[in-house]
Order: C-alpha cells, then sequence, then structure tokens
C-alpha cells in the first residue's frame, strides 16, 4: 500500500483461477473502506498514459521509446506482464487515445534492434493469447495497427483457435 492525499491505494489481484484478469473478465468490485480506493493495474497504466497523452508529442516518443526499453530489459514473464497491463489499460481507453498510442509504439518499436523488436511481439502475442479474452483482442485489432498486418492476421487465427 502507498498512501495518497486522498487515502490509501490497494492493488487486488484476481483470484488464482483467473489470473490474469481480462477486461471481459475482470473479478468483482472489492468494497472500500473509508479513505481506501481499490484500483487495478490497468487504471493506474490507463492514468499514466492519459498523462502521457498530453505531452508534446516528442516528449511522448521520448516516454513510449523509455518504456519499450525498460520492457526489453525485462525477462520474458516479467515483459509479458508488462504487455499485458499495456494492453489492458489500452482496452479501457477512449479508442482513439489508444489509437494514437499504439502508433506510437509501433514507430518506437521500428527504432529497436531486431531481438528487442521480436522480444516485443513474442511479449505482445503471449498476453493476447493468454491473457485475453477473444473479445478484448477483437476489439484490439480495431485499434492496435500491428494487429491488422499479416503477422496480427496470423495472431488472430491462433486466437480463434484457441477461443
Amino acid at each position: 500500500m502507498s498512501g495518497y492525499a486522498s487515502g490509501y491505494t490497494v492493488t487486488v489481484p484476481a483470484p488464482p483461477s483467473r489470473w490474469p484478469a481480462t477486461v471481459e473478465h475482470d473479478p468483482p468490485a472489492v468494497p472500500a473502506g473509508p479513505g481506501i480506493e481499490v484500483i487495478s493495474h490497468a487504471r493506474v497504466a490507463a492514468e499514466r498514459y492519459q498523462e502521457w497523452l498530453a505531452l508534446p508529442t516528442d516528449e511522448l516518443r521520448a516516454m513510449v521509446a523509455d518504456e519499450l526499453a525498460a520492457e526489453a530489459a525485462l525477462d520474458a514473464p516479467e515483459r509479458r506482464g508488462a504487455a499485458l497491463r499495456r494492453l489492458t489499460a489500452w482496452l479501457t481507453m477512449d479508442p482513439e487515445d489508444t489509437r494514437i498510442l499504439a502508433r506510437v509504439h509501433d514507430e518506437a518499436a521500428a527504432a529497436l534492434p531486431a531481438d528487442a523488436a521480436r522480444a516485443r511481439y513474442e511479449a505482445e502475442r503471449d498476453a493476447i493469447l493468454h491473457g485475453l479474452g477473444f473479445g478484448d483482442f477483437t476489439r484490439l485489432v480495431e485499434m492496435v495497427p500491428w494487429l491488422r498486418s499479416s503477422l496480427g492476421l496470423a495472431l488472430m487465427g491462433e486466437a480463434a483457435t484457441a477461443a
């Protein structure tokens, strides 16, 4: 828990049988006591992304590039978790804001070394196939440019088979 002027923030994960939670199937709301606000990882990330969207374009690009570089330094399970948090946050946001962020992420990923770009794709692919429902995936297809590419179409086939 960390203190804020308005109270405390508590992050409650989904029950293990449903981990990771998806936007389609979030765990039920936990009643909050006075001064306690229960928030999800997706909400925290979405709020951060909203702050980034208010920045000048060059600063937004720098923030995204820093985020992708930090993710590239993570081991595979942590990178998958970061990708899942990002994609889940995008699903909670306005679709146009998500399109902007996704486009900037794709531009930043194009500047990554080939192994880091491949690791990013694999983390997002794994997060989509094993962390999101098919409905969430189809919503993301409308907003995330690379999901409409040949890689995305192949992923859609995998997701449909897994659903």
